[in-house]
């Protein structure tokens, strides 16, 4: 995409996007969930399944076990984080 805009404008602006287009996302999902429509569209059809998952709860691990007996099986991430706020 060619555009004028300063590189962090257009950041912002595509991240007030992806806000919107979640928030909608939601709202439609919500919709589909509630049976408050059809799962056949005219172009699509929607399934909805259940799934579950087990996931490790570290905060629950380190009070029953203790940070020091978990620390050699921990490691650490560094990650670089672009915040944008309006001036």
């Amino acid at each position: 995409m060619n555009t004028n805009r300063h590189p962090v404008d257009e950041l912002a602006d595509i991240r007030a996007t992806i806000r919107h287009l979640q928030e909608r996302e939601g709202n439609l999902r919500a919709a589909i969930l509630a049976g408050a429509c059809s799962l056949t569209g005219d172009q699509h059809l929607a399934t909805v399944t259940t799934q579950s998952t087990q996931r490790f709860d570290k905060a629950a691990a380190i009070r029953a076990l203790g940070m020091e007996r978990l620390r050699p099986f921990m490691s650490e991430a560094e990650f670089k984080i672009v915040k944008v706020r309006a001036r």
